[in-house]
């Protein structure tokens, strides 16, 4: 099974159903913004797929293929597994 998941669904350029603000702060290296983001997914992630985790089948998290220099996704990554 190849499943995708996302928290927010962007259908609106001008109206993000998140922070502007913080989503740059975090996209620009603030990494307290990525440890919210990650557990607001991971939460969000939990409510929709707790089946996938009671399953005990495996889980594939891919952040960003840019793993030498961290990206604001290899942290927000990092910390949804940490959650």
């Amino acid at each position: 099974m190849h499943l995708k998941y996302s928290l927010h669904k962007i259908d609106n350029a001008y109206n993000a159903p998140f922070s502007a603000l913080e989503y740059s702060r975090f996209k620009f290296g603030q990494t307290c913004y990525a440890e919210k983001f990650a557990k607001e997914l991971f939460d969000g992630f939990i409510e929709k797929h707790a089946d996938l985790i009671l399953s005990h089948q495996d889980i594939v998290l891919l952040p960003s293929p840019y793993y030498a220099i961290p990206t604001a996704s290899n942290f927000l990554c990092a910390y949804f597994k940490s959650t």
